[in-house]
């Protein structure tokens, strides 16, 4: 599941940067989607303010994982020919902030359809001061903060706060659940006194919410001390001078730069021709198809193994070394963090491990031969005892670092890459040497004969998996991303 982060922008774009790089700094390296609806407007005259005319500001600023949906003069929606569907909406209210609450509800429903797989919303005049990807919990339809009860709203309607929440998008759509409702909204009917007229932004979601437990299960987080909000309308309460004093004040939570990483590289393993997802001058493409080096087996039996070799025989190599694949990436894409600062603090980076629901050889029996998950124990027994308690917790454990993806010191990954290299090569050994006449003779339950060609690889997957468990426990984990579809073999 892809996870994003979304930001709508109205005419403020020094505080969505500010946003942006706020959440960067307290390490969300999420992609970015910005939904831009700066335009020009004039908001009439309520609540001790005189008649103002808001110029454009959109975001223009060019910022690695970060994608801008251009909604300026209504390319996407048009709020204007929208809010004319409602000819009898309550003016006194509606008006001083160009229904507002609306537009926004609008632009919400919207990002829903843009983007299925859900998101966390962040508001743009919000400064985060912690990781936000803990709000991230799929077991719920929404983590956010539960207003209880608006203060001034006259009928009492509680709402889900905008400022910081996270929407799960299939959820809510497999109930029919809308973001925006026009029948419950922000006066957009006759009348002060109209009920249908007092629903601000969450609001009707939490009364959908309510009404569709248990299917529906939100959950209250108390977001105050994670955040620090300029709100009061930014867009119309307040000046550019007091957005800049605001943000000034608030300097230490979004001074952040991008870190260069000039001595790190992550290496991309393809065996095919591809486009890279990335960009970021810190990765390589590293295509086995150069190398003119004979293997003891076909090369898909060591599958990325044979780039990470090939990688470690090189003469010069830089501080910090990682891998990724053509299509698997670690979910900051772009966006690297400071690799440097991430390893001397948690010794490794990794990716987040998948729960198999077994036994890490159950499920390799599950579709492998289980003799040949049993001959790699017997092999690291002998081979390599140090190792040999780190394996045997690793088969009994459920968790599985998928991808044979890493990012370690330099010593770290010659040190892995020997073992790995060392175990799959003597496996090779013992069943004779024959990959192929190998997998001919294995039992026929085999969920997928053709593709076993490739069991050495999975079996440096499984040994980077424990020994990253072993080594650095306390590793910073990344999800992994699949991108674009995976190369047939015969590509090698």
């Amino acid at each position: 599941m892809k996870k994003t982060v979304a930001i709508i922008n109205f005419n403020t774009p020094e505080l969505v940067e500010a946003c942006i790089l706020s959440i960067r700094k307290h390490g969300c390296y999420w992609p970015i989607v910005i939904f831009d609806n700066s335009r020009s407007v004039v908001f009439s005259p309520g609540d001790g303010m005189e008649e103002r005319v808001i110029e454009a500001h959109p975001f223009r600023r060019k910022m690695h994982g970060v994608t801008v949906i251009d909604n300026t003069g209504g390319k996407v929606i048009d709020f204007d020919a929208a809010l004319q569907a409602f000819p009898e909406k309550h003016i006194p209210h509606g008006s001083v902030n160009g229904w507002g609450s609306d537009t926004h509800m609008m632009t919400v429903e919207k990002l829903w359809e843009l983007l299925p797989e859900g998101f966390i919303l962040v508001e743009s005049d919000v400064l985060v001061k912690t990781d936000i990807r803990s709000l991230w919990r799929e077991e719920y339809s929404f983590c956010a903060y539960v207003q209880k009860r608006q203060e001034g709203n006259r009928f009492g309607r509680g709402r889900i706060l905008p400022m910081l929440c996270y929407f799960n998008v299939p959820r809510f759509r497999a109930e029919g659940v809308h973001y925006f409702d026009p029948n419950r909204s922000w006066m957009l009917h006759q009348g002060e006194e109209n009920p249908l007229n007092w629903y601000d932004t969450g609001a009707s979601l939490l009364e959908d919410v309510l009404s569709h437990r248990p299917r529906l299960k939100g959950l209250h987080v108390d977001i105050r001390p994670m955040i620090v909000h300029l709100g009061g309308g930014s867009y119309i309460g307040n000046s550019i001078r007091k957005q800049a004093e605001w943000l000034k004040a608030h300097e230490p939570l979004w001074n952040y730069r991008e870190p260069e990483n000039k001595n790190a590289r992550i290496y991309i393993s393809t065996h095919t021709d591809f486009t890279p997802a990335v960009t970021n001058s810190v990765y390589e493409v590293v295509d086995i198809r150069k190398s003119k080096k004979t293997t003891k087996a076909p090369r898909p039996f060591y599958s990325e193994l044979l780039h990470m070799k090939r990688v470690s025989e090189r003469r010069a190599l830089p501080e910090y070394i990682g891998f990724c694949q053509y299509r698997k990436y670690f979910d900051f894409m772009d966006v690297v963090p400071d690799l440097a600062a991430t390893i001397e603090k948690h010794g490794a980076i990794t990716t987040t491990p998948l729960d198999m629901q077994t036994t890490m050889r159950d499920q390799f029996a599950s579709w492998g031969n289980v003799a040949d998950i049993d001959l790699v124990a017997d092999i690291i027994s002998t081979k390599h005892p140090d190792f040999a308690e780190a394996w045997q917790n690793a088969l009994e454990s459920h968790y599985l670092h998928l991808g044979t993806m890493y990012i370690v010191k330099r010593d770290d990954f010659k040190e892995l890459v020997a073992l790995m290299w060392a175990v799959v090569n003597e496996f090779l050994n013992r069943v004779g040497g024959d990959i192929e006449k190998h997998i001919a003779e294995c039992p026929m339950e085999l969920l997928d004969p053709d593709d076993y060609i490739r069991v050495g690889g999975s079996i440096a997957e499984r040994i980077a998996s424990a020994w990253m468990d072993w080594k650095y426990p306390q590793a910073a984990q990344y999800d992994l991303i699949v991108t674009g579809e995976k190369a047939p073999l015969d590509k090698w």
